[in-house]
């Protein structure tokens, strides 16, 4: 896994909370327009074309496409989490850990796990070096 890949770990965890509330959102605003239930209201858009039949089934089709970008997103971190987890030396996964999944600074790190800037660095260098040596080899636990 590249280092590009376990850097977006902290972007993909902001998008999956920032469409779980787009999510929560669109789903307050059906529970308070919605006088019937939700299938009803779908079904009678189609035969009847009710300006607010539409908006709710454009509404349900948006809730429905952000649930499927948050499964991805959340699949993605899964991988990620997978990788850190999966890194044999418990000090170098601790640091990838709190680095990557914790979003710490290497500053934050280096205080949390009493090392110096220089040995986080090096402990991630040979988190990863040690994880592509796994892939290699086929040791890929």
């Amino acid at each position: 896994m590249d280092k590009h890949t376990l850097m977006s770990y902290r972007d993909k965890q902001a998008a999956i909370n920032n469409l779980k509330g787009r999510i929560d959102e669109i789903t307050a605003a059906l529970e308070r327009v919605t006088p019937v239930p939700l299938d009803t209201a779908i079904i009678s858009h189609g035969k009847s074309g009710d300006k607010m039949a539409g908006l709710i089934a454009e509404l349900v089709d948006t809730r429905e496409k952000l649930c499927k970008q948050v499964k991805a997103a959340e699949e993605q971190a899964s991988q990620i989490e997978w990788f850190i987890e999966s890194i044999e030396n418990p000090n170098h996964r601790k640091v990838m850990r709190l680095y990557f999944m914790g979003c710490l600074t290497m500053e934050e790190v280096a205080r949390k796990c009493n090392y110096s800037d220089r040995k986080v660095i090096d402990k991630i260098i040979r988190a990863e070096t040690e994880r592509d040596r796994q892939i290699t080899t086929g040791n890929v636990v």
